[in-house]
């Protein structure tokens, strides 16, 4: 006869400390400056669209119905910023080799 094993139960997890309040603000800290971007533009561009005298909230309504709710539009918007990504990664990335630089 054969004898069975059992698996034995998964040692304990180690147990982080909790972050405290300064470290988890330190952590937000960039996405928070990149919402307060967003927002402060929404907010600029909505008053220059008040300026000319068009409601901002039905001014963006139209904006992202008429951006994100067809596959055309998407398409469009997946063709037109193809290039820009990939252009970008490649010039960040620079010359692989010395004698690959632009003259």
């Amino acid at each position: 006869m054969s004898t069975v094993t059992l698996p034995t139960a998964a040692p304990p997890a180690e147990v982080r400390p909790k972050a405290t309040a300064a470290e988890v603000l330190d952590r937000l800290r960039g996405p928070l400056r990149v919402l307060a971007a967003f927002v402060a533009a929404l907010v600029l561009f909505g008053i220059v669209i008040a300026l000319k005298g068009v409601n901002p909230i039905t001014a963006y309504e139209d904006m992202f119905v008429s951006t994100f709710t067809s596959w055309d539009s998407i398409a469009g918007i997946v063709v037109r910023s193809t290039p820009i990504i990939l252009g970008t990664g490649r010039h960040r990335a620079g010359p692989r080799r010395a004698d690959q630089r632009r003259r």
